[in-house]
C-alpha cells in the first residue's frame, strides 16, 4: 500500500482536507512527511495549528481536548503563561552562551533537592542523551559491558537500548529467555549481542540471570513504571527486589524517569516507591515542553564525567539558557500548586468511571492510571508485562486500539495513535474536560461491544 496516498478516512465526524493537502507537500521534503516516526499514522497525521492549556487546534480549525501532552512534557498544560513569561524575560539576556551560567547550576541545584538518587546531575538535550550517558557512565565505573533491560521499555534510540520494544511473539521467544530483538534496521549485531532482555516483573527470572551472569552486567535499566506500554505497574515489592539483586552483584540499576520524573512527583517513582536507584534519568516534564533533560545519580559514579573524570560528555545545546529557565519555572509551579495531588484524583476518578462502564456492559476492557497517566485495555485478563498486550500492540494504524482512537478523535479528543492508547492529563484539564472525556470513552463501549469481543476473541483465541 503507498501509505502517503491513502484517500481521506470518511469515519471520522471532522474535516481534515487541509492536513490531507498538508502532508501531500510535506511528504515532498521529509520521509512521509513527518519529523520522527511516531508522529506519523495513516492516512495521515492531522498538523497542529496550536496549542493551549488542555486544548489543540489542527489547520481545520478543529479544536481537540489533548491527552498527547506533546508525548508527556506537558504537565501543566500547554504554552502555561508563567512558563513563556520566564521564556520571554531570559532570551533578553541570550539564548546560547555554551559557557558556564548561573541558572544551570541553579536547576542542577533543584534537581538535587527533589530526586533521591541525586547526588552530581549533568543536562542534555534529548532523552537518548541522558539514557546513552548513563549507559557509558555505568559501564565505566563497573569495567563491565552488558546491559540488561525489560521487554517492552523504552529508552530512546541510540542501539545499545532500542531492543525489544514491541516484537511480535513469532520473533520474541519463550518468555523464560525472550530474544533480544533490534528495533531498527542498520543496528549493529555485535551491540545487540551485549544487551539481555528479560520479561517485566519476573524478578525471579533477573536473579537466575544475574547468578550466571552477573559479574558480566554493567547496569539494569528500566522505567519504573512501563510508560511505554501505557500502564504497565511494577508488582508489590519488584522494584526493591531489583535494588537487591544489583547490590548483591555490583550493577549498576537505572531508572528511566523520562516519563515519570516530575509527572508523578517532584522526586519521581523513586520517591513514591521508596527505592533509589544509583543513575536516573529525566526530561520531559521537568520543562514542560522545553527540551532539557539530564542524568542525575550518586557522586562516586557521576564524577566520571567530564572534565572531572574520564567518561566523555559534551555538548553544544546542553544547559541552553531558555530551555533551563522554562525547567526552573516548571520546578517552582509543581511545588507551589497542588498539581500532583490534582493529576493523581482526576486520573483515579477517570479510571473508576470508564471501569464501572466497562464491568456494567461485561466487556473485556480496563482502563489502567497512575496519577495523570492512563491507557484503556481491550482485555480483561491482568496485565503484568508486555506480552499481556502484545496482541493489541503490533500496529498503531489497526484493529480495535485505532478504533477506539479514531473514535475519541471524531468527538474532539486527541490521544496520539500508538501501540498502546497511552494518555497523559495535565493540570489545565477541567472536570467538565474529565466528564466529556468519560462520556465519550462510555459511548464507544456501549456502541461497540461486539467489535471489543470480537478483538478479544482474535487476540485471545
Amino acid at each position: 500500500m503507498d501509505h502517503a496516498r491513502v484517500p481521506e478516512r470518511d469515519d471520522l465526524a471532522i474535516r481534515t482536507a487541509a492536513s490531507a493537502a498538508f502532508h501531500e507537500r510535506a511528504r515532498r521534503s521529509a520521509p512521509l512527511g513527518v519529523i520522527g516516526g511516531g508522529r506519523y499514522w495513516r492516512p495521515y497525521p492531522l498538523a497542529i495549528a496550536r496549542a493551549e492549556g488542555a486544548r489543540l487546534w489542527d489547520i481545520d480549525g478543529n479544536e481537540y481536548i489533548d491527552y498527547h501532552a506533546s508525548f508527556g512534557p506537558s504537565v501543566l498544560g500547554q504554552n502555561h503563561p508563567e512558563v513563556r513569561e520566564a521564556v520571554i524575560e531570559a532570551m533578553s539576556r541570550g539564548v546560547l552562551f555554551a559557557l558556564p551560567h548561573e541558572a544551570e547550576i541553579a536547576l542542577c541545584e533543584r534537581v538535587i533537592e527533589c530526586v533521591p538518587s541525586a547526588e552530581k546531575v549533568i543536562l542534555t538535550c534529548a532523552g537518548t542523551e541522558a539514557t546513552y550517558h548513563a549507559v557509558r557512565v555505568a559501564r565505566a565505573f563497573t569495567g563491565r559491558e552488558r546491559i540488561v533491560k525489560f521487554e517492552g521499555h523504552y529508552h530512546g534510540w541510540h542501539d545499545a537500548v532500542q531492543q525489544s520494544l514491541k516484537p511480535t511473539m513469532d520473533v520474541a521467544g519463550p518468555p523464560e529467555a525472550p530474544h533480544t530483538v533490534p528495533v531498527s534496521a542498520g543496528t549493529p549485531a555485535a551491540v545487540t549481542a551485549l544487551t539481555t532482555v528479560l520479561r517485566w516483573n519476573d524478578a525471579a527470572a533477573l536473579e537466575a540471570y544475574l547468578a550466571q551472569a552477573g559479574d558480566e552486567v554493567a547496569c539494569v535499566v528500566l522505567e519504573p513504571i512501563s510508560h511505554a506500554c501505557g500502564v504497565l505497574l511494577p508488582q508489590p515489592g519488584f522494584l526493591a527486589r531489583v535494588r537487591e539483586l544489583c547490590d548483591r552483584h555490583g550493577v549498576v540499576l537505572i531508572f528511566d524517569e523520562m516519563i515519570t520524573g516530575f509527572r508523578h512527583a517532584l522526586g519521581g517513582c523513586q520517591e513514591l516507591y521508596g527505592v533509589t536507584p544509583d543513575l536516573t534519568t529525566f526530561g520531559k516534564a521537568v520543562a514542560n515542553g522545553f527540551p532539557v533533560s539530564g542524568l542525575a545519580g550518586r557522586a562516586d559514579i557521576m564524577g566520571l564525567m567530564e572534565p572531572e573524570g574520564p567518561v566523555s560528555y559534551s555538548g553544544t545545546f546542553n544547559g541552553e539558557l531558555v530551555c533551563v529557565a522554562a525547567a526552573l519555572k516548571t520546578l517552582e509551579i509543581l511545588e507551589r500548586e497542588p498539581v500532583h495531588e490534582r493529576l493523581f484524583a482526576v486520573g483515579d476518578r477517570l479510571a473508576a468511571e470508564i471501569n464501572a462502564e466497562a464491568g456494567r456492559l461485561g466487556l473485556p476492557a480496563q482502563c489502567i492510571n497512575f496519577g495523570s497517566m492512563w491507557c484503556v485495555y481491550f482485555t480483561d485478563r491482568e496485565i503484568v508485562d508486555y506480552r499481556d498486550i502484545a496482541a493489541f500492540a503490533v500496529s498503531k494504524d489497526t484493529g480495535i486500539d485505532a478504533e477506539f482512537q479514531g473514535h475519541m478523535l471524531g468527538n474532539g479528543i486527541y490521544m496520539q495513535p500508538f501501540y498502546a492508547n497511552r494518555c497523559f492529563t495535565s493540570y489545565a484539564h477541567t472536570d467538565a474536560d474529565i466528564d466529556r472525556t468519560i462520556e465519550v470513552v462510555g459511548e464507544f463501549l456501549r456502541t461497540r461491544g461486539a467489535d471489543i469481543h470480537r478483538a478479544y476473541e482474535e487476540a485471545y483465541g
